[in-house]
């Protein structure tokens, strides 16, 4: 194998401070730079020892074979064998070992707090954000550096309720005196990971679109954001889980999209969250069977679309004589759009929704409860799945509670909210004004029927 190193690979092998660690993507070299600092590091020290945990043995051999590379391209001479060597004779513990003529060893072993204990030298944590119980090993890992030796963290973000993310936010903060390297796909696409993976100088058009396609392959937002973005998700604030909604999924085949289909239902039930340009327009289409079911029909999503075009698409799925009722975002853009409605289709069948938190609240506890008694399943589609999982319910510093989602490409969640909406308009089961009251948890589904 033929490597090269880029600039962002060259920066962090040039930085000689005695503390380093790393905010990165997922294959983006750092371990293969890191196998070539801590070989220099044995050569040019003698007596040294360089201690590497990985968080499996797989990882161990690989980062050894990253040592061994380095060694046949630049430092051949300096090599006197590379194998298994007990580290721990008492307890018959061995790692997997290069050893130079200078008296200086390289270890590389699998996570273990024990492995470290007793040893002194340079020590390198890789992908600790993964390791087990990081707490005791950073505990065994601290005191073998007290000699003056370097130690070096990577890692990509497994969460926030981890010893990794509170050292980033540490040295972030200016709380601790280290150097901190953040390599995103981004940056590592930029300064020639792809070009290298081509074999040759791609347009940027190219490299967007393998940016593009590698996001879509990510089975979640969350994998996309943590494994390359180098952005930490703190899954505990997530108010829709996926398996809760794996538990109410509806195949993908069974939306409907002929709107004859659609109008031969009892009675069915739209909400509209609207948007412009950052945002969708999302228009969801739900059936209430008579044993009480919420069904999901259809979902559309407009991007980019003048209002007039919106409502050539819209207007019609709200002249369905089997519609009970439509609750239209009014919020902001979707103001003018919502007065059009009424006007067109009456206050009876339309009713204008103003985002509030108090309002947001009531409809974000209002799909939660009824996925948890099984009562409304959902298109078992990623689009839906990010859409939902990406609410996040947040409590603000005046103890309020708040519901938001990041803006991504894909919207702002745009489809939970007219879901959420098409359940508002389902819940107000007669003809009179619709009247949100908001306060604690909603503990059943049925809270606004019959005001």
């Amino acid at each position: 194998m033929d490597f090269r190193l880029f600039p962002y690979q060259t920066a962090y092998l040039n930085d000689r401070s005695r503390f380093k660690i790393v905010e990165k993507s997922r294959r983006t070299g750092f371990t293969f730079v890191q196998s070539l600092e801590d070989v220099a590091y044995a050569v040019l020290k003698p007596e040294r020892k360089v201690y590497f945990s990985s968080r499996d043995d797989s990882s161990a051999i690989e980062y050894i074979d990253y040592c061994n590379y380095w060694i046949n391209k630049t430092y051949e001479a300096t090599k006197e064998y590379i194998g298994d060597e007990l580290v721990d004779p008492d307890k018959d513990i061995s790692a997997h070992c290069v050893k130079f003529k200078n008296g200086s060893k390289i270890f590389a072993m699998p996570s273990s707090p024990g492995r470290f204990r007793s040893k002194g030298g340079k020590v390198v944590l890789d992908e600790f954000a993964f390791h087990e119980s990081q707490e005791e090993l950073y505990a065994a890992a601290q005191p073998v550096i007290l000699r003056n030796d370097p130690i070096r963290i990577l890692s990509t973000y497994n969460g926030m309720g981890n010893l990794y993310y509170r050292l980033v936010q540490k040295v972030k903060n200016k709380q601790l005196n280290w150097s901190l390297h953040k390599v995103d796909i981004f940056k590592a696409v930029k300064e020639g990971l792809y070009d290298s993976i081509i074999g040759r100088k791609t347009t940027e058009k190219e490299r967007k679109a393998w940016l593009d396609e590698l996001h879509r392959n990510c089975i979640s937002e969350d994998i996309w954001l943590q494994e390359y973005c180098c952005i930490p998700v703190d899954s505990s604030t997530a108010f829709i889980t996926y398996e809760l909604l794996a538990n109410n999924s509806q195949p993908e085949e069974s939306i409907i999209r002929d709107i004859t289909e659609i109008s031969a239902m009892k009675e069915i039930y739209i909400g509209i969250d609207i948007g412009r340009k950052s945002d969708l327009t999302a228009v969801w289409i739900t059936e209430r069977t008579e044993t009480g079911q919420y069904i999901t029909r259809r979902l559309i999503t407009l991007k980019d679309m003048k209002f007039s075009d919106q409502k050539a698409i819209i207007w019609p799925l709200l002249e369905l004589p089997n519609l009970r009722r439509c609750c239209i975002d009014a919020t902001g853009l979707g103001m003018q759009l919502a007065e059009e409605a009424q006007e067109r289709f009456g206050t009876y069948r339309i009713e204008k929704v103003t985002f509030t938190g108090a309002v947001k609240e009531d409809m974000a506890f209002r799909v939660l409860t009824k996925l948890q008694d099984k009562r409304f399943t959902v298109p078992d589609t990623q689009q839906v799945r990010e859409a939902f999982h990406n609410i996040k319910r947040i409590v603000t510093a005046s103890n309020n509670i708040r519901f938001d989602a990041e803006r991504t490409d894909a919207g702002h969640s745009d489809e939970f909210w007219a879901a959420a909406l098409s359940l508002l308009a389902a819940d107000a089961t007669d003809n009179t004004p619709l009247i949100i009251r908001s306060g604690k948890r909603r503990e059943t589904s049925r809270l606004l029927e019959k005001y």
